[in-house]
């Protein structure tokens, strides 16, 4: 019986391969076939209407290839943008020249994997047309090897405009559809036509109100030639199911095989981690796709925990094929094992949400994830490793990946498993609506089948969401939404709706990971069976995930934070600038002015720049430059979210969740992100580190008393210290009080409360000139939280100018450390250096006589430099 076209050579070369592949798990996922090579060498591209073929970079796009060959200037320098928008008009062509390697060559089939094709694309080998793609987040596979040759083949891409064939759909449609953020008259498309919500494509890429619009066409991940013979694996799927205490784990892992030949295989599974377990099935199989259950029993297994719950155990996963003592394919792959539900049971209230890991209730805390950057190619392993690194150190375990970005590549989801941070995945739909015919319709179900089993073994997804805002726009936005369209328009358009949510998404995520939740939308107030989709969320619901964008967009108060806390805060954010040293690579020095051409084009949001201002001057004096104002609203934007974040934080178990928007940004401008686009962490992420901190303590200051909040996430309780103290802003001390307290375990609890004006008040001579220092202690006085709570607002605080000692204590090619006193309180401490990196902390209130030391490490890709760095403080943004 013919196994393989396999020499002994042959099988050498397999043996080799097979020793040398021996699995690392340094990625998520490994789909190793016995013989592949990417073609990524190379490769040249044109535009349709030229003969000038110039060098490409794949995985890459149009506009960074451009940008390589400098035939376009940096796209995001000064306005450069909008001189840039002819690009997504034209037809691009890309292609290269390959051989096919011996051992692939003697292979029974040969195949080609095209993920991340950014769009419309038509695919040719030697002059063969072999596919048509139409949805950037699908996956491709097809058989080639009859159109090849061993020597020198052709593979050509021919990308057709998105923007013009949008236009072509749009007519066919006949009536636009509701897309908000689709920059479509910045983009120059004729007639302003909207024509995003026509393509499978990233949504961002159209423009947002954090992001520029580049719509771009390209090769987004590497192109695999692989040669199989016989059988392969296609994909394994575990499930489990857990004993109601958690000690033992029933796993079925079904492996879905496609063979050529009938006979008998065997398909083999290793699970090995401290551990080692082995489980082998002889089955008759016939030619075709077919799935082989392997079931077996994990006692007491290591569970995977999110960040701050325990550890994130991941066990090395490898399963095998055989046929007649030959190893025909491999899967390799971590996995955790873990129950994850959201519960949306009824209470005295409404209907809580919260998200239930082995059985323990976990308060998210977190962060809403956009790219990287607005051409996804240029995101590195290292770029994912320090976001993700950045979010781990700043105690957050849970990232919502938002749905008008990308179905983000498996090592962001690796390093997720890795970190213990939980995904609230979305699919890729955002502020619109979508069309319903079938071709669409076609291509969302076979995008959401790639997607799903390609995460599906990640631990860390939590949650699958259909969309972001659409159930809300559609009920309550104006802007040319439901209102502006027919009777008969509407039925259609929500129908459509409805298709794509309630059905084609809910029954993917239910047939290809039953042990993953769905909801269709957020916000909403609740979604589950036998209930009105339409449960629309608002300001005051009592259930559901809420969005609140008063603040901001309505201009209220950061006190409104603790007015409208709703079951699971999902998005809510505030702006700021990037540090000086970000602006500084899209602008010059003669830009630097809130009202600066290049300033307003980098502000996607329409309430611009201004409305940072009027929230500054409500709490801060008036900037006396540029910089000044840079400092000062990143200040601003962490005081307003760390406000938000303890109110939330507070409501606990009333509230189970806040992720505010948003961790990151896709290109270097003012916006609602805590880390800049050059990796530069703003004043948010170093506050988002301490109000995230498993101990929290949190003041409630109103006219009468201060409440004095202890919020616990330990599993245990903690015997601690409550110590408060006030001082003027010279060091002399004021008042003291020592209490001792037992923290309860996942819990939230004034612990102390002080009458304003009784004995405090009473002995603060001048309330603009003190503060009150609230430390909660640990063994041996461990600071388990703290917090500094002022009198008046900080534009009445009578500074002292800083009366500051810095020195270096140890610096080498890692970093260096600092040691900072002061005899006199020196507010909002900022300390900048021109290295990339990161400090322990920043932007802190260094307090009178109280030694201070600060570490700051290189980034990885930075060399050392002797420390220079600037320092700057509240007192120092005044004119004197």
């Amino acid at each position: 019986m013919k196994i393989l076209k396999a020499t002994a050579i042959n099988a050498m070369v397999l043996l080799m391969y097979l020793l040398l592949s021996t699995p690392s798990y340094a990625h998520a996922l490994f789909q190793h076939s016995k013989f592949s090579v990417e073609l990524d060498k190379n490769w040249q591209f044109t535009r349709e209407d030229s003969i000038n073929w110039l060098p490409a970079t794949v995985p890459g796009c149009v506009h960074t290839d451009l940008r390589s060959n400098m035939l376009i200037p940096d796209p995001f320098w000064g306005t450069n943008e909008t001189m840039l928008q002819w690009i997504d008009k034209k037809n691009w062509m890309y292609q290269t020249h390959f051989d096919v390697p011996d051992a692939i060559w003697e292979q029974d089939s040969i195949d080609l994997h095209f993920k991340g094709l950014d769009t419309y694309a038509d695919i040719y080998i030697n002059n063969h047309f072999l596919l048509h793609t139409d949805n950037m987040f699908r996956a491709w596979h097809i058989s080639c090897k009859k159109y090849l040759t061993k020597k020198n083949n052709i593979i050509e891409i021919k990308f057709q405009s998105p923007i013009m064939v949008g236009l072509e759909k749009l007519k066919e449609n006949g009536y636009p559809l509701p897309a908000s953020n689709d920059q479509a008259k910045m983009g120059q498309v004729p007639g302003d036509a909207q024509v995003s919500v026509f393509t499978r494509k990233a949504p961002y890429q159209y423009g947002w109100d954090w992001g520029p619009r580049f719509v771009s066409m390209g090769i987004g991940h590497p192109i695999t030639l692989e040669g199989w013979s016989v059988g392969k694996i296609e994909n394994v799927y575990i499930n489990n199911v857990f004993s109601s205490n958690y000690n033992k784990d029933t796993i079925t892992a079904y492996i879905q095989v496609f063979v050529t030949q009938k006979g008998y295989y065997s398909v083999n599974l290793e699970l090995n981690n401290g551990i080692e377990k082995k489980i082998r099935m002889d089955t008759a199989l016939n030619p075709g796709t077919q799935t082989v259950p392997l079931k077996f029993v994990l006692n007491n297994p290591k569970l995977w925990w999110c960040a701050g719950y325990g550890s994130p155990h991941l066990y090395n996963i490898s399963c095998q094929l055989y046929f007649d003592g030959t190893m025909l394919s491999i899967n390799q792959f971590t996995y955790g094992f873990r129950n994850i539900r959201l519960v949306q049971d009824k209470d005295s209230i409404g209907r809580g949400f919260k998200f239930v890991l082995n059985g323990v209730p976990v308060f998210a805390k977190g962060a809403n994830y956009i790219p990287n950057d607005i051409f996804q190619t240029r995101v590195t392993k290292d770029k994912y490793d320090f976001i993700l690194s950045s979010a781990h150190r700043s105690n957050m375990n849970m990232l919502r990946v938002w749905g008008g970005g990308n179905y983000e590549d498996d090592y962001f989801y690796h390093l997720c498993d890795k970190y213990g941070i939980l995904i609230w995945q979305e699919f890729m739909f955002a502020c619109s609506m979508y069309p319903g015919d079938p071709d669409f319709l076609a291509s969302v179900t076979a995008e959401a089948k790639d997607n799903i089993i390609r995460l599906r073994n990640h631990p860390c997804i939590a949650l699958w969401c259909g969309n972001n805002e659409i159930d809300a726009a559609w009920h309550y936005w104006g802007e040319g939404w439901r209102d502006s369209y027919s009777p008969s328009q509407q039925k259609i358009i929500w129908g459509n709706y409805l298709n794509i949510f309630d059905t084609i998404l809910c029954h993917a995520v239910a047939k290809y990971s039953p042990q993953v939740d769905y909801v269709e939308s957020s916000p909403l107030a609740y979604h589950g069976a036998n209930i009105p989709a339409n449960q629309i969320a608002e300001q005051e619901q009592l259930s559901g995930d809420m969005h609140f964008w008063s603040v901001w967009h309505g201009k209220k108060p950061f006190s409104e934070y603790a007015k409208h806390v709703g079951r699971f805060m999902t998005e809510y954010g505030f702006q700021s600038f990037p540090s000086m040293q970000t602006i500084a690579t899209f602008a010059n020095a003669s830009d630097w002015n809130i009202n600066s051409p290049v300033m307003l084009d980098h502000q996607r949001s329409p309430p611009g720049n201004g409305l940072i201002k009027i929230y500054m001057d409500r709490d801060y004096q008036d900037p006396k430059n540029f910089s000044s104002f840079v400092y000062l609203s990143q200040v601003l934007q962490a005081e307003g979210i760390k406000q938000a974040i303890e109110a939330h934080r507070r409501s606990m178990p009333y509230c189970m969740g806040t992720l505010y928007w948003q961790l990151n940004d896709c290109w270097p401008a003012p916006s609602w992100s805590s880390i800049d686009n050059t990796g530069t962490w703003k004043a948010l992420q170093y506050f988002a580190k301490k109000v995230y901190n498993p101990i929290l303590v949190s003041p409630v200051m109103d006219s009468s008393v201060c409440k004095i909040y202890v919020v616990s996430d330990e599993q245990k309780s903690v015997t601690a210290k409550l110590l408060i103290r006030v001082f003027d802003f010279l060091g002399t001390p004021l008042y003291q009080k020592k209490i001792p307290i037992e923290i309860a375990p996942a819990s939230s609890s004034i612990y102390f409360t002080i009458p304003k004006m009784d004995e405090v008040q009473q002995q603060v001579s001048y309330i603009r000139k003190a503060y009150m220092d609230i430390k909660v202690l640990g063994e041996n006085n461990q600071i388990l939280s703290e917090a500094i709570q002022y009198f008046a607002p900080v534009k009445q605080l009578l500074l002292p100018k800083p009366k500051l000692r810095i020195s270096v204590i140890t610096k080498n090619k890692n970093g260096f450390l600092l040691s900072l006193e002061s005899k006199n309180l020196v507010k909002n401490l900022y300390l900048s250096t021109q290295s990339k990196g990161i400090f322990t902390d920043n932007f802190f209130d260094l307090l009178p006589y109280q030694k201070r030391r600060v570490y700051f490490s290189y980034a990885k890709d930075e060399k050392y430099r002797s420390p220079k760095f600037k320092i700057q403080s509240i007192y120092d943004t005044y004119n004197h």
